[in-house]
């Protein structure tokens, strides 16, 4: 499948887009205090209005540039449509991990498969990158920030947590 360079954009930024309001939908399922200045759920609608700005300014550039060349065309680029898949499942079984799981192990299990594809292979690397990370991740955002951490619905292993 080929795309002109101008449909290529506007599909992108459409993608980005729909992101946007995705992600933007699903700050509603965040539980906000309303006694806080800074809820939980603020970056994330921040972050969520971003990609949707970004996104309508990249379909305006887009539809409004004058075409370089017509004819040009570039391949439907199938490698990354792969990769940005892989990443989403990734993300995907960080959301199944938190819900049965809970946040640390969630990390913890993510941390380890993003390190491994993308090139991380010593083991003792993967493992120690991925504790670490998590126990700091947990710290800011559990302890200090006060976000709220479910118990995991399968098995809650947030007693192993000595902080």
């Amino acid at each position: 499948m080929t795309l002109t360079i101008r449909q290529r954009d506007i599909a992108v930024s459409l993608g980005v887009f729909a992101l946007g309001a995705f992600f933007l939908f699903q700050t509603n399922l965040i539980p906000a205090r309303s006694s806080d200045d800074f809820s939980p759920d603020l970056i994330p609608r921040i972050l969520s209005w971003l990609l949707i700005g970004f996104g309508i300014l990249s379909a305006a550039i887009a539809i409004l540039r004058p075409p370089r060349n017509a004819s040009e065309t570039v391949a439907f680029p199938v490698g990354s449509v792969l990769w940005v898949t892989g990443i989403s499942v990734i993300g995907l079984a960080y959301l199944l991990l938190f819900v049965g799981f809970g946040y640390f192990v969630a990390t913890a299990v993510t941390l380890a498969i993003v390190l491994f594809t993308f090139g991380v292979r010593n083991p003792l690397h993967i493992a120690a990158t991925a504790v670490i990370g998590a126990a700091v991740y947990y710290l800011v955002f559990i302890r200090l920030m006060h976000v709220y951490d479910p118990a995991g619905s399968i098995h809650d292993f947030s007693w192993l947590l000595p902080f």
